[in-house]
């Protein structure tokens, strides 16, 4: 519990970041809870292709470009 709460400290920048983009989910699992019901589009790989992104680590809720 521990690491999580200095994780969760260490990565609040990230909710000012004009990058980032925050989603709620619905789901356990971010990138199944990201496609949209309706047209099954996701806003996972969207913001992936709009940003550049390089690297991504399914693994953990960290996402590096």
């Amino acid at each position: 519990m521990v690491f999580y709460s200095f994780l969760f400290i260490a990565l609040q920048w990230l909710e000012n970041d004009p990058s980032a983009t925050l989603r709620r989910k619905d789901c356990i699992d971010g990138f199944l809870g990201s496609i949209d019901k309706h047209d099954g589009s996701n806003v996972f790989v969207d913001w992936v292709r709009n940003n550049d992104i390089k690297l991504v680590s399914s693994n953990t809720p960290l996402f590096f470009s």
